[in-house]
């Protein structure tokens, strides 16, 4: 059975946005029926970052040593009649091999100084991978009664279970001190999975409920919790009610996705857009390299090697 955690106790009067956090422990768990939904006021610091890392490879000797063929098999293409091919075709491969050669010795310190000189590693930046996406959330909690203090213990006690692994094995006899009880299995397990979203209250009735979901800020595909801060002096000094609640609460969670992100999921999770393009963007992609025309012309330029060979043989 779900169970719902809000506070305060009069959200939705309270707050004009409202973070919903939905925590699933297996997954199993269908994404409308989470273990936990916990209802907070939106805090007052909010933002994300999107990041993605590339990779700045440079060209090897032997992609260099590609580029340059193809710059000789077109000298060949230019030059009219068989003395004249022949030049080309010679000059062409002799300079590759000499440069080539020339890069081995060329990249040794000592003719680097030598000759005031380096080679051209011809770099480019090729996609790494999106970074997962981290979330920074802070709230402070501070009960008018008895019914959202109790409220409080319960949301801080399910992210604090919610965050910590399980065991494939319980403990022995039901102690936590690990060498009477034992320290339960040897594998520990993935926590709990959350997802967060934005819901805003509906000015015309002043409800809130899945169809007010925000498209405006950003929601969050599975996370899981890498941290919780809880502050039980937030006022800076002891404050108490009398049964031993904390009268001004704050706790600061730490989210993360558990996978990277590629256009068509950013879409789906901060837009719920599913559509084939996107701000004029296609969400599935064709590549942008000239890997593929590098691979034609470096297939033509030895198809007129052996063009070259042909004469040559015919020559002699």
């Amino acid at each position: 059975m779900s169970t719902k955690l809000t506070f305060p106790a009069d959200l939705a009067n309270e707050s004009p946005m409202i973070v919903r956090f939905r925590l699933y422990d297996t997954l199993q768990s269908a994404e409308s029926n989470p273990e936990v939904t916990i209802m907070l006021p939106a805090p007052l610091a909010l933002g994300n970052v999107y990041t993605v890392s590339f990779d700045d490879l440079e060209a090897g000797l032997l992609e260099k040593s590609f580029g340059d063929i193809v710059e000789a098999a077109g000298n060949f293409n230019a030059a009219k009649g068989l003395a004249d091919k022949t030049a080309a075709a010679f000059g062409g491969f002799s300079d590759v091999l000499l440069q080539g050669i020339g890069n081995i010795v060329g990249g040794s310190q000592v003719v680097r100084r030598a000759i005031g000189s380096n080679i051209n590693k011809r770099n480019e930046m090729v996609i790494n991978k999106p970074a997962n996406r981290s979330f920074s959330l802070r709230f402070q909690l501070v009960p008018t009664k008895k019914e959202e203090s109790e409220t409080i213990q319960k949301i801080i006690k399910a992210f604090k279970i919610a965050m910590h692994p399980p065991t494939n094995k319980s403990l022995n006899n039901g102690s936590t001190d690990a060498a009477a009880g034992g320290a339960g299995g040897i594998f520990f397990l993935n926590p709990a999975r959350v997802k967060v979203d934005f819901l805003f209250q509906n000015i015309q009735n002043g409800s809130i409920d899945e169809n007010n979901k925000s498209k405006k800020i950003f929601s969050t595909s599975y996370c899981f919790i890498e941290s919780l801060d809880v502050n039980y002096h937030n006022a800076g000094a002891p404050a108490y009610f009398g049964d031993g609640q904390p009268g001004n609460m704050a706790f600061s969670l730490n989210i993360q996705e558990i996978r990277p992100n590629s256009r068509e999921m950013i879409a789906r999770i901060d837009y719920d857009d599913k559509d084939s393009k996107v701000s004029g963007f296609g969400t599935i992609g064709q590549p942008t390299g000239d890997l593929t025309a590098g691979f034609i012309e470096i297939a033509d330029a030895v198809g007129q090697g052996e063009l070259v060979r042909e004469l040559l043989s015919e020559d002699n």
